[in-house]
């Protein structure tokens, strides 16, 4: 199991408009500001001329997931509408690289300007690190299952079905 990426497919009754509208409807253009804490979402955008799109899934303001795809349509069955879902590796190397800078900042302001405790320079890296790691696995190893699930759930009942690539 590869949990850092997927692909596959989903095969739906609607119309080829249907599905535009349905990915315009759910895909915002702008990225979350500062005061948008708690927005989630799909952020990205659509382009119907080439039938493809990309967008982003955030959730809690980080950007955990990558969406790219396509989709093609056939009149007697329906749409076809791929997913290449991976994770952001850069916003995972930016918040481990930032926690790291937290971390080695501390070290040098306690050698040069003032002096800590032992047990507070034991401490904050142990500390930092554990946040690091709960936020590793609480929004980025299940980003995969939760960024499939909300795509699957914006088509409901429509799903004809939905293959692994």
């Amino acid at each position: 199991m590869i949990i850092t990426k997927a692909s596959f497919h989903v095969e739906t009754s609607l119309s080829e408009y249907q599905v535009e509208e349905l990915l315009k409807e759910n895909i915002a253009k702008q990225t979350p500001g500062f005061w948008l804490w708690s927005r989630e979402g799909f952020m990205g955008k659509l382009n119907t001329e080439r039938r493809e799109f990309e967008f982003a899934d955030f959730y809690w303001k980080e950007k955990c997931t990558i969406v790219k795809g396509n989709y093609t349509t056939d009149e007697a069955l329906g749409t076809t509408i791929h997913f290449d879902i991976q994770w952001a590796f850069f916003e995972y190397f930016r918040f481990v690289f930032s926690s790291l800078a937290v971390v080695i900042f501390l070290f040098i302001c306690s050698a040069r300007l003032a002096p800590l405790p032992i047990g507070v320079l034991i401490a904050w890296p142990v500390i930092v690190f554990a946040f690091l790691g709960v936020k590793i696995g609480f929004n980025y190893i299940l980003s995969i299952k939760r960024t499939k699930a909300k795509l699957i759930g914006l088509f409901k009942a429509n799903v004809r079905s939905v293959m692994e690539d």
